[in-house]
């Protein structure tokens, strides 16, 4: 690799991390980082990015924390691999990493709310959560939901952003006419 491109791959990691701190109480915007770092910087960027930022906002104190940052590396690893297999040189294939996106944090951040549960509780007994379950599996169905959705207008929106942004700093202007002066 070359020195000019560990510059820009440092760049592009510190400015995504940046970015991810910056909007982490935003819910599905927290992402953003991620995404512009696999669009610019391919997977171990992304992945890097993820990590990092994940643990500098909440640490790693607990198993919801691990499974927080199991959720980050994942969307990083899932981005970034798969921006560098072509997904994002049409316009419709970076809406397959965000709906892959999309499920990986839904299902981290309520798996997440669900160890909590049963931390808060003090019970690890999967028995006592499925009691919980079943008292109202339409809640619980609605929550997973509800969740969904306010995910994903913002990481729709940061996927093609995050898309656009390597399209426009890489777009030439070849103009037809030259001025005759």
């Amino acid at each position: 690799m070359k020195y000019k491109n560990i510059i820009f791959m440092g760049i592009v990691f510190l400015v995504s991390v940046g970015v991810n701190l910056s909007l982490s109480g935003f819910g599905g915007w927290r992402y953003f980082g991620t995404f512009i770092s696999a669009f610019l910087g391919g997977p171990l960027v992304s992945v890097s990015v993820g990590l990092v930022s994940q643990i500098v906002d909440t640490g790693i104190g607990n198993t919801g924390r691990w499974i927080l940052l199991i959720g980050h590396f994942l969307i990083g690893l899932v981005a970034g691999v798969m921006v560098m297999k072509g997904f994002a040189k049409k316009f419709w294939k970076p809406f397959i990493i965000y709906i892959i996106a999309l499920a990986i944090a839904t299902s981290s951040y309520y798996l997440r709310s669900t160890v909590w549960l049963m931390e808060a509780e003090g019970t690890w007994n999967l028995s006592d959560l499925m009691y919980y379950f079943l008292q109202s599996p339409q809640k619980y169905l609605m929550d997973v939901i509800k969740l969904g959705w306010s995910y994903a207008i913002p990481m729709f929106i940061s996927v093609y952003i995050a898309w656009l942004i390597p399209k426009i700093a890489t777009m030439k202007y070849d103009f037809k006419y030259k001025d005759k002066y």
